[in-house]
């Protein structure tokens, strides 16, 4: 894992006077026991690092319980003021982002390893030399058995839950596909006639898409035409279309009385010819 951009964690958490502070408190007297120590120290390091509620809330009391044995460790060790704060800063910070990430414990150990990478080469600004290799391999051996030992545990406590619905289902319920039937050779379609009957169904479909598309193009016309027509009968006010269809019955009654004279005519000249041909016809007898 890469820190690039991230600066170091030197006095991020506990300052120099805070550490000494906490070393001198955690130091029995002649009238101070070794359990007075510990419980003033977990109230100073509840107290620096946001934890006052760990006497009702579990989670708070597990982190106080971590970064108590952090620093029993670290003051046990005999470090600095700045690798202790350092140290506390490296497990805070690992521990919170492993947890909001769910890290497996391969990632979360990344991580801490590259705190303490960072942490064990002087190359301002990216890193600060505060552990020496020897103290980083101690660090990293004691953080295998106090922290990753019991990761899963931790991945318990800070881990949100989660419920998975699991159905079953059966192949007669229909969610499995059915693997096609294969046909025996004797009785399968021969290569031409297969590629044969996928032409013609293929020619057809063209044909039925021809003509739809034709149909589709005379209905558009047709439907045309008719807003056009009605366009234009609505266009046209009201006393000139009685007008009108009143000059085409009078046009329509004149040529029907027309009509019928000219028929008539010529039936009384058919009539009289008919007539002159049968007085003819009888001279002869």
């Amino acid at each position: 894992m890469s820190l690039q951009g991230v600066i170091p964690l030197v006095w991020k958490d506990l300052s120099e006077k805070q550490v000494v502070h906490l070393l001198a408190r955690s130091l029995p007297g002649a009238n101070r026991e070794a359990s007075q120590c510990a419980t003033e120290v977990r109230g100073l390091l509840a107290e620096h690092f946001g934890l006052t509620g760990h006497l009702e809330d579990k989670r708070q009391a597990i982190k106080l319980d971590l970064f108590f044995t952090t620093f029993q460790y670290a003051a046990g060790a005999g470090f600095s003021p700045t690798q202790i704060s350092s140290l506390m800063s490296i497990v805070k910070e690992t521990h919170e982002e492993s947890m909001a990430k769910i890290l497996i414990v391969e990632k979360s150990f990344q991580v801490f390893r590259a705190y303490m990478l960072q942490h064990s080469v002087h190359r301002p600004p990216s890193s600060v030399g505060v552990f020496t290799e020897y103290e980083a391999q101690k660090v990293i051996d004691w953080a295998i058995g106090a922290y990753f030992r019991q990761y899963k545990l931790y991945q318990y406590v800070y881990t949100f839950g989660r419920t998975c619905n699991v159905t079953s289902r059966r192949p007669e319920d229909g969610l499995f596909e059915v693997p096609h039937t294969t046909e025996a050779l004797g009785e399968a379609t021969p290569w031409e006639e297969h590629q044969k009957a996928l032409s013609d169904a293929e020619e057809q479909r063209q044909e039925e898409e021809r003509l739809a598309a034709e149909a589709a193009a005379a209905e558009a016309e047709a439907q045309r035409l008719k807003d056009l027509n009605d366009a234009y009968d609505a266009s046209i006010p009201e006393d000139v279309r009685i007008k009108v269809q009143e000059a085409l019955a009078k046009e329509l009654e004149k040529m029907r009385v027309e009509v019928e004279g000219d028929f008539n005519t010529r039936q009384n000249v058919l009539q009289d010819r008919i007539t002159r041909l049968e007085a003819k016809v009888g001279g002869k007898k």
